[in-house]
């Protein structure tokens, strides 16, 4: 383990930086096994990591991906 890592949990906003993310990788691969069928929406409670989820998922599907959006401050 690498001790002088920054903290990833500290971010504000999604955690666009993949050395930064960490622990979700099991996430990951249900969202890629769920693309494989079709769209996907991550809907929960603020502040969980939904927007960090949606970054990474951009970043490595091999298809076409619309978004991630950042809802950020948006009322319901």
């Amino acid at each position: 383990m690498n001790w002088d890592a920054p903290n990833p949990f500290t971010a504000t906003l999604a955690i666009k930086d993949a050395l930064r993310f960490v622990g979700r990788e099991a996430e990951l691969r249900r969202l890629h096994a769920l693309l494989q069928d079709g769209s996907v929406a991550l809907l929960g409670e603020r502040k969980i990591g939904k927007s960090s989820l949606l970054w990474q998922i951009s970043q490595t599907w091999p298809g076409t991906v619309l978004g991630p959006f950042d809802c950020m401050g948006k009322d319901a």
